[in-house]
């Protein structure tokens, strides 16, 4: 049985078999219980490593076109933008180091109806 007051209803619904809550505001739905479903994380692929000169490229493993953020040598990818739909890789990307290793950080991001992925990464 929902409560409602001054426009707002609570209410407990069964949804695929569980229950979950919403809170409705002028009819608009503003929150629910059900879990946001999650982007699938990228897959970081090396394409060549010459010395200290790494190319590589980001695999959308989603199913819905994502933003693809990605860098080398930084956990917080922010540098480079690809936006792809499913299943499509980014464009190459080069990175030269001082270092005969680096680690390249990968995340969807902006997919429809779902939270960002987590962030992966991969040593080269």
């Amino acid at each position: 049985m929902p409560f409602v007051f001054n426009g707002v209803t609570i209410t407990n619904v069964i949804f695929n078999g569980t229950e979950i809550t919403e809170l409705i505001f002028d009819g608009v739905t503003v929150f629910t219980s059900t879990p946001i479903p999650t982007a699938s994380t990228p897959t970081i692929t090396n394409t060549a490593h010459i010395s200290t000169t790494f190319y590589w490229q980001v695999l959308n493993n989603d199913a819905s076109t994502a933003t693809i953020w990605h860098e080398a040598s930084d956990s917080t990818p922010d540098l480079y933008q690809d936006t792809i739909s499913g299943g499509a890789l980014t464009l190459q990307r080069t990175f030269v180091s001082g270092l005969p290793k680096i680690t390249v950080y990968a995340q969807a991001k902006n997919v429809s109806g779902k939270d960002d992925s987590i962030i992966t990464s991969k040593l080269f």
